[in-house]
């Protein structure tokens, strides 16, 4: 799931590149990375143990997994906010909250009954 999250927020930023500029396709790809990196620490440390060996550790997984998960966007969000100039902040979020929708609604489609 995360590779076609990366070629969604490319395609975005491709999208926006001839109409917005550079500046803004920067912005798209930033606002992917800021999703991408942080739901990727989570999977490798969320799945790395099995519950089938040990619940507890499984569950104490996905909990630290979440919780680098959110500390990394934050980081993410913060140094991208800092050290990216220009940056178009409505482009970087749009892209974030796109991917997020995008996210929960291939979830629910991959758990439906």
């Amino acid at each position: 799931m995360l590779a076609a999250e990366v070629g969604f927020a490319a395609m975005i930023a491709l999208l926006l590149f001839p109409m917005l500029g550079m500046v803004a396709a920067r912005s798209a790809l930033l606002g992917g990375l800021i999703f991408v990196v942080p739901h990727g620490l989570f999977a490798a440390l969320a799945f790395r143990s099995s519950a089938e060996e040990s619940p507890g550790s499984a569950v104490r997984a996905v909990y630290l997994g979440e919780g680098i998960k959110l500390l990394a966007t934050l980081i993410l969000f913060v140094a991208g906010f800092a050290t990216v100039k220009p940056l178009q902040i409505g482009v970087l979020l749009g892209t974030y909250g796109i991917l997020v929708v995008g996210h929960a609604a291939g979830f629910a489609y991959l758990t439906r009954d």
